[in-house]
């Protein structure tokens, strides 16, 4: 169910991220996309190794992380991020502003744009590593789902035949016993001339 708070503390995460890192955190909130699916990985480290030349504090990462749950239930409340640690931090207000300036001034486009494309061709790599080696793990797995897959089926009819069987020996015990007693019955011939086989004993 939706839910308009949830969604706000989330998007609110995000542009805290650019405000902080300089970057955006994901293209889309989206598994498929490379940067968000590392977000959602159950070790974050995957997803900060993107920034690894720009390492964030502890307390922006844990803030971060706790506002952009994949699962909106797990994301923290405003009574939460409010309090947060991150946030109680003081700010030099003239140092910050002349960060933003530099940042956004005195670097050039060019210079943002490559930085951006950077991070962009490392997040592929990153992906393009973790889909081989799961498609290794995937073709190595099939065989063995197939094994299980056979004994399950194997087991399930076992079960439906002890099912019938036990069916048919409380609604008419007598024919039971008599049909059973009829399918293994082997003439004395058989014995004689040597017919009998293993077949006829299971």
């Amino acid at each position: 169910m939706y839910d308009g708070v949830k969604a706000d503390v989330f998007a609110a995460a995000a542009t805290l991220f650019m405000l902080v890192m300089k970057l955006s955190p994901f293209r889309r909130a989206h598994v498929k996309d490379p940067y968000y699916k590392r977000l959602v990985h159950k070790d974050k480290r995957v997803f900060w190794k993107i920034y690894h030349d720009r390492p964030p504090t502890d307390e922006f990462r844990d803030i971060f992380e706790l506002m952009t749950m994949h699962d909106p239930d797990q994301r923290a409340p405003l009574s939460v991020t409010k309090t947060h640690k991150f946030l109680q931090i003081p700010v030099d207000e003239q140092a910050a502003k002349l960060e933003m300036k530099s940042f956004y001034t005195d670097r050039t486009f060019e210079e943002n744009q490559l930085e951006s494309e950077t991070l962009n061709q490392e997040a592929e790599l990153l992906s393009s590593s973790e889909d081989e080696h799961f498609e290794t793990l995937r073709q190595t797995l099939i065989p063995v789902v197939e094994q299980i897959s056979v004994r399950l089926r194997h087991l399930q009819s076992l079960k439906k035949i002890a099912k019938e069987a036990n069916k048919s020996l409380l609604e008419e015990p007598n024919l039971y016993f008599q049909n059973l007693k009829k399918d293994s019955y082997i003439p004395r011939q058989s014995f004689d001339s040597g017919e009998a086989n293993k077949s006829d004993f299971k």
